[in-house]
């Protein structure tokens, strides 16, 4: 097996901490982030961890079972505490929501 850095990115441009928000919740995003994990990377066009923790907040509304709202507010919440900065929320907001 070989060893990948904590940034390296999938082929849709995505970091283990933007999988991790958008699927996997508060546990593995705090690991990540202790890691050091870039929590302001993007995905090119603007897509951040900060974005898909808020996808999976309304993955219920498209079908898919929705995640504890806890765990939601646990996940952004550890991305503002792990030093997110505000510029990244208000290009979230600028670019019309919390899409994907």
């Amino acid at each position: 097996m070989r060893a990948v850095g904590v940034d390296t990115r999938d082929a849709y441009m995505r970091t283990p901490l933007m999988v991790a928000a958008a699927e996997a919740g508060y546990e593995s995003v705090q690991v990540l982030i202790n890691a050091g994990a870039d929590i302001d990377a993007t995905r090119g066009f603007g897509g951040s961890a900060l974005q898909c923790a808020a996808a999976r907040a309304t993955r219920g509304l498209h079908g898919g079972p929705f995640p504890s709202e806890e765990d939601v507010c646990k996940t952004v919440a550890a991305l503002f505490s792990g030093g997110l900065r505000t510029a990244t929320l208000s290009s979230v907001i600028m670019a019309g929501g919390f899409n994907q």
